[in-house]
């Protein structure tokens, strides 16, 4: 290989490296958010208050999520039944 040849595989190389790395956080973050949804729901469970995850967008440098919060005991099933929040996760560059 020549020079040159060399010279265009590093960028290559590590740009795929650096994107490859970013996805692969990215694919483990919804993992990570789903045990920890379900870890405070056995928590908050029997004060009923319900966390779930309504969507959830991964991209290649960061994620959306939109998560949702159900009340189902008064008082605050009688003012607020559920809450929803957006969630921006970023992860990148790594």
């Amino acid at each position: 290989m020549s020079k040159a040849a060399y010279l265009l595989a590093i960028p290559v190389i590590v740009a795929a490296a650096w994107g490859g790395t970013t996805w692969y956080v990215g694919s483990q973050t919804k993992t990570l958010m789903e045990d920890s949804i379900k870890q405070q729901n056995e928590l908050s469970g029997v004060h009923g208050v319900q966390t779930s995850i309504v969507s959830f967008d991964q991209g290649l440098l960061g994620s959306k999520a939109l998560l949702k919060v159900t009340f189902t005991q008064p008082p605050l099933s009688e003012v607020v039944k559920e809450l929803k929040f957006n969630a921006d996760i970023k992860n990148g560059p790594v």
